[in-house]
């Protein structure tokens, strides 16, 4: 016969346990502790009369002890292993707690059913026939469930372990006053006991609070808040009566946004209220106001090393921190508590540096502030800082400032403290502000920068600069060497100042020599004790030379330029003078190795010139062009004539010379000479028998007149005897001497210099 239906599960932490039920889709303990052979088939069936018993092999039937749960738990879930833990703490407190779960299950499972349907269904649940039966006749004498409120049922014993008396009390007004379940007949009495006890413990504490004794006040309240953890009016008197504890015992700096809560961790509690293992003491940690520590939050557990970190502190709020010893889940002591603590967190990153142009001051701002300040201090400077006393004013500066920085214009030498806070708008609506931090930076004397300079070409072979500048108020000027790009005009070059090259010239005066095929980047740094600031700088380039530079006229107007290609250059420019104009274009190396280097030109004088191109943007190019100049072209023609049908083998040979510009015979100058007229070559007149010559060596020299004949322009006239030549006999004319090359001979027709 069952003695009585347990009307509640009578394990702590039940709602947890029956929520890892709900993950194994399982509907009550029994089944999922199973056998794994018979965990698909509930009919295998299990005793729970006394004790949870599952059918072993044969006629045998196995406990449900810590051993079975020890191995059922192998290999399983996650949640499995969640309901493990649970079933191992409940068995080692109460061998027999399986018992009382697993009929409150089934009666819970059971009560809504027919009369008739109970049994059929224990055993669909799992439940031995025998079993069944007598459980079915149990809950048919009374249905003990019914209108019963479970969630009461099932969290009061959880509430009254973990020390949660208030919402015991409260589960336990919700449940029958006198239970037909002996068990919760007990429980409901010992939390209708610990309530009394507690709410007497609360007034002895105000009487003895309002007597002016708040240690013993605290004793009260901190008994009471043993037995009621969750009782916030005895935490609120625990927190209001602890006295002050010296901030190094618990500290809170502000991390950026929130505050970090750390404390000194103890052990050696010797309060007589708290009779718990001291050597094991947790601590909680919690948020009040300073003026009302019964508006508090209760923000975690932790220990002193690392602290409790607090994102949720109200900005424009004054706020303490208590810590409180915890053992076997209740308060081990009274707390220690921090001074109070304005809730205004000041800036970050904060940064203060001089310049040349000022101090300027970097920092993040809290996203919670409403403004920030900046406050340049007077003469005598924070407290904390090492800044001289003699300062720019004498009294404090607001200074305009940005959410993120500020910038101080001020140019005098010396010291300068800043103090920089931020201001919070409280709950109230006041402007609250921060007591901000302290900057400092000195002021130093800078260099005052170059302005201009100026570059010359100096030196015989123009392949030297002078520079020019002019003289700095303040500090020295360095011209320097410069291999990357230059640095702006104005740029701060303290740092570089170690590593600067020496300085090119110290003087005006002097020189500096580029040489050819060098480009020279000039920088002026102008230089006051530690600091150094870029002025202009120059762009210097001597332009590699052209050596070997020779030219010479081709037939069909045309001129073969030869020349020593310089190594560095990619790229030269060629320019070509005559007749009033000019012309230049590009040739490149590939190109004058490939094909060399013609141009068109007519017999007029002709120079042409050859240069390196500049680097674009150069300030002076140093070296020019090398030039060559070619003289007018002398025209030579020369003709045959047979004097008479009866000349036979004589020929006159007629010259004449066309000089550049002249139109016919030049006048004799006052002595009656012809007038001078170089460049004019000699003619020579070739013969040979049968072949036409194609050189002067090949061949008879039959006549050589000196350019100096030919000079007048006017036609020169020679009789040849050729009786005695071999017939046919071929004659041809060569220019010879220093000008045969800057001289065209006009040849006339071949069929006049044949001699039949």
């Amino acid at each position: 016969m069952l003695p009585g239906i347990p009307l509640f599960p009578g394990v702590a932490d039940y709602p947890h346990w029956a929520a890892r039920l709900d993950d194994l889709g399982v509907r009550h303990t029994a089944q999922a502790l199973l056998p794994a052979a018979a965990a698909g088939a509930p009919a295998a069936g299990f005793k729970v009369l006394d004790g949870l018993w599952f059918r072993g092999r044969g006629l045998a039937w196995q406990r449900v002890d810590r051993a079975y749960v020890a191995r059922w738990r192998q290999g399983r879930a996650a949640a499995a292993e969640a309901l493990a833990d649970r079933l191992d703490a409940a068995l080692a407190a109460d061998a027999m707690c399986l018992r009382r779960v697993v009929l409150y299950e089934l009666a819970v499972l059971l009560q809504d059913k027919p009369g008739p349907e109970r049994a059929r269904t224990a055993i669909s649940l799992g439940l031995a026939a025998g079993e069944a039966d007598i459980l079915a006749a149990a809950l048919g004498a009374a249905l003990p469930l019914g209108g019963l409120d479970r969630e009461a049922a099932e969290g009061v014993q959880s509430a009254w372990e973990h020390g949660r008396l208030r919402r015991a009390t409260a589960l336990a007004a919700r449940l029958p006053a006198a239970p037909a379940d002996p068990l919760l007949a007990e429980l409901l009495a010992a939390i209708a006991g610990a309530a009394r006890e507690a709410d007497a413990l609360l007034a002895e504490a105000a009487r003895r609070a309002d007597g002016g004794d708040d240690a013993a006040a605290a004793r009260a309240y901190l008994r009471a808040a043993r037995l009621a953890a969750d009782d916030e009016r005895a935490l609120a008197g625990l927190l209001r009566t602890t006295p002050d504890t010296p901030a190094p015992e618990v500290r809170a700096e502000w991390e950026g946004d929130a505050l970090r809560v750390r404390w000194t961790d103890w052990t050696g509690w010797t309060d007589d209220t708290a009779p718990v293992d001291h050597t094991d003491l947790g601590f909680h940690v919690v948020r009040h106001l300073a003026d009302h520590p019964e508006e508090s939050v209760r923000l975690g557990s932790g220990h002193g090393r690392a602290g409790i970190l607090d994102t949720g502190a109200v900005t424009g709020t004054r706020v303490r921190y208590s810590v409180l010893p915890i053992g076997d889940g209740r308060i081990a002591g009274l707390p220690r508590t921090s001074t109070p603590l304005l809730v205004a967190p000041e800036v970050t990153d904060l940064e203060v540096t001089s310049g040349r142009s000022g101090v300027t001051g970097t920092w993040r701002a809290p996203d919670t502030a409403a403004a920030v300040r900046v406050v340049r201090l007077g003469p005598r400077g924070p407290a904390d800082t090492e800044a001289d006393t003699e300062t720019e004013t004498d009294a404090d500066t607001e200074l305009p400032c940005r959410r993120d920085g500020f910038e101080d214009p001020a140019t005098a030498p010396g010291p300068r403290a800043y103090l920089i806070g931020c201001d919070y708008r409280a709950p109230d609506g006041t402007i609250v502000s921060s007591p901000g931090r302290w900057a400092g930076a000195v002021m130093e004397e800078w260099p005052q920068p170059v302005t201009t300079l100026t570059v010359l070409a100096a030196g015989p072979l123009g392949d030297a600069v002078r520079l020019d500048w002019p003289a700095p108020a303040r500090g020295e000027v360095r011209i320097v060497p410069w291999d990357d790009d230059p640095p702006a005009p104005g740029t701060d070059l303290t740092g570089e100042l170690p590593h600067l090259p020496s300085p090119l010239i110290t003087d005006p005066a002097e020189s500096i020599t580029v040489a050819p095929g060098a480009a020279l980047r000039i920088v002026a740094v102008g230089v006051l004790g530690r600091h150094a600031v870029a002025g202009p700088s120059l762009l210097v380039e001597a332009l590699p030379e052209i050596g070997g530079l020779r030219a010479e006229r081709l037939p069909d107007d045309e001129i073969r330029v030869v020349l020593d290609w310089p190594p560095s250059a990619a790229t030269l420019m060629v320019g070509r003078e005559q007749d009033g104009r000019s012309d230049e274009r590009p040739l490149t190396r590939s190109a004058y190795l490939r094909a060399g280097l013609r141009l068109p030109a007519t017999g007029s004088a002709c120079a042409v010139t050859v240069r390196a191109v500049s680097t674009p943007g150069a300030d002076l190019v140093l070296g020019g062009a090398a030039r060559i100049e070619l003289p007018p072209q002398v025209r030579v023609d020369y003709r045959l004539l047979k004097p008479g049908w009866r000349g036979g083998a004589r020929r006159t040979v007629v010259v004449r010379a066309v000089l550049p510009g002249s139109t016919g015979p030049a006048a004799p100058d006052a002595a009656g000479e012809p007038p001078a007229a170089p460049g004019c070559p000699d003619f020579l007149l070739v013969g040979r028998p049968a072949v036409p010559p194609l050189h002067p060596g090949q061949g008879t020299a039959e006549l050589r007149l000196p350019g100096a004949r030919l000079t007048s322009g006017e036609p020169v006239h020679i009789e040849l005897d050729l009786r005695d030549r071999a017939r046919p006999y071929l004659l041809r004319g060569f220019l010879l001497g220093a000008h045969s090359a800057d001289a065209r001979l006009d040849h006339p027709t071949p069929d006049t210099l044949v001699v039949r």
